[in-house]
C-alpha cells in the first residue's frame, strides 16, 4: 500500500498537463524610490499685529510722531555748545530752542520744513565742520527740520470747544458764571478767552502757562476736574484752544500764506523790502528784516509779525480771521509746503 502511494505521487502528471501554463506573475510588492516633491521657498508667517497703546482722553494720534526739540537738544548741546553757547562770539547761540531759531548775525540757520536751505544742515552735510554729526545724527536733524522743526509735539486734532464747554458747564459755573464775582466767567467761549481780573487764564498752545490748567493740575480746586477731564482740557489748550474744530491740516506757505502776504503786505514788503523785510518769498520771510526775524516758528506769540498785526492799525492790516490763520501757520512750524 505504501509502495502504491509513493508511485502515485511521483508519477501523476494530470494537473500539470490539463491546466495551461500561466505567464510570469507580477510581483506583489516592489519597493519604490521616493520621488522628490518640488517645494516653494520658505515664507515667514505673518505675526499678529501688535495692539496700539490706548489713546488717553484728549490725545490724538500723530501722523508720524517725528522729532521735537527735546530729541535734538542733547545732540546740539553735545556737539555744538562748545562754540555756540550763550556767550558765543559768532552771534549764534544754540543753548535753547529760541536761541537756535533766532539764528546768528547772518540770519536764520534753520528754515522749518526745508533742510536743504537750512545752514545748520547744509554745513554739517558738507562735512569737516567742528563738532561734526554722525550720519545717523544728521539724519535725525534733517527729519526734524523737514517736519517743521517743532519745539514740542503738537496734536493733529485736539478736542473741540463743545467737549470742553460741557466739562466747564458741569464743574465750574457754580463759581464762574456770567454774574461771577471774581471777574472770570466760563459760560461762553468769548468769556473764557477774555480771562478775569488778573488776565487771561488760557494761553492757546501752552497749557503749562494757562492758569485754567495749572490751577486744576495742582488739585483741591472747587469744582475739581477728574484726570480724564483735565487731560481733555489740556489737549484742547495745546492744540490751540480753538472754538471750532481744527482743520485737518495746518496752513502752509505755498498757496495759502504766500497769497495772503502778496495781497496785504507786498506793497511795503515786496521787492522794495521796507525795513529790510521781504515777504514775497518763503526764505526771505523767515530770514526777517533789518532788526532780525519776524517769524519764530512754533511761537506766534513771540513772532513780531503777529505782534504788530494784533496791535492793529498796521498798513496792510490783516483781518482777525487772517491773523488767526497766520498764527496757526506759525504755531504749526511755519512750514513751506
Amino acid at each position: 500500500m505504501l509502495a502504491g502511494v509513493y508511485g502515485f505521487v511521483n508519477t501523476e502528471q494530470t494537473a500539470l498537463t490539463t491546466i495551461p501554463p500561466q505567464p510570469p506573475q507580477i510581483p506583489i510588492y516592489v519597493p519604490q524610490t521616493p520621488t522628490p516633491v518640488p517645494t516653494k521657498p520658505p515664507t515667514s508667517t505673518p505675526l499678529p499685529a501688535t495692539a496700539t497703546p490706548e489713546v488717553q482722553a484728549g490725545e490724538s494720534t500723530e501722523q508720524a510722531a517725528g522729532y521735537t526739540w527735546d530729541d535734538i537738544a542733547p545732540l546740539i548741546l553735545a556737539k555744538c555748545a562748545v562754540c555756540h553757547s550763550t556767550a558765543d562770539l559768532t552771534g549764534l547761540a544754540m543753548d535753547t530752542y529760541a536761541d537756535l531759531m533766532a539764528g546768528g548775525k547772518d540770519g536764520p540757520v534753520i528754515i522749518p520744513g526745508d533742510s536743504a536751505n537750512s545752514i545748520l544742515y547744509t554745513l554739517q552735510a558738507a562735512g569737516d565742520h567742528p563738532g561734526t554729526f554722525a550720519p545717523d545724527e544728521l539724519a535725525i536733524v534733517k527729519d526734524w527740520i523737514d517736519s517743521g522743526a517743532p519745539e514740542k509735539a503738537r496734536p493733529v486734532n485736539g478736542p473741540t470747544w463743545d467737549e470742553v464747554s460741557a466739562i466747564l458747564q458741569s464743574k465750574c459755573l457754580t463759581c464762574h458764571a456770567t454774574a461771577d464775582m471774581t471777574g472770570l466767567a466760563m459760560d461762553s467761549y468769548g468769556d473764557l478767552m477774555a480771562g478775569g481780573k488778573e488776565g487771561p487764564v488760557v494761553m492757546p498752545g501752552d497749557s503749562a502757562d494757562s492758569v485754567l490748567f495749572t490751577i486744576q493740575a495742582a488739585g483741591g480746586h472747587p469744582g475739581q476736574l477728574t484726570e480724564d477731564e483735565l487731560a481733555i482740557v489740556r489737549a484742547w489748550i495745546d492744540a490751540g484752544a480753538t472754538e471750532s474744530a481744527q482743520p485737518a491740516s495746518s496752513p502752509v506757505w505755498e498757496g495759502d500764506i504766500a497769497s495772503l502776504f502778496e495781497s496785504k503786505c507786498a506793497t511795503c514788503h515786496g521787492a522794495a523790502a521796507m525795513g529790510g523785510l521781504n515777504l514775497t518769498s518763503y526764505t526771505d520771510a523767515l530770514k526777517g528784516g533789518a532788526t532780525g526775524p519776524v517769524i519764530n516758528p512754533g511761537d506766534s506769540a513771540g513772532s513780531l509779525l503777529v505782534v504788530k498785526q494784533e496791535a492793529g492799525g498796521h498798513p496792510g492790516q490783516l483781518t482777525p480771521e487772517e491773523i488767526a490763520r497766520v498764527k496757526e501757520w506759525i504755531d504749526a512750524g511755519a512750514l513751506e509746503k
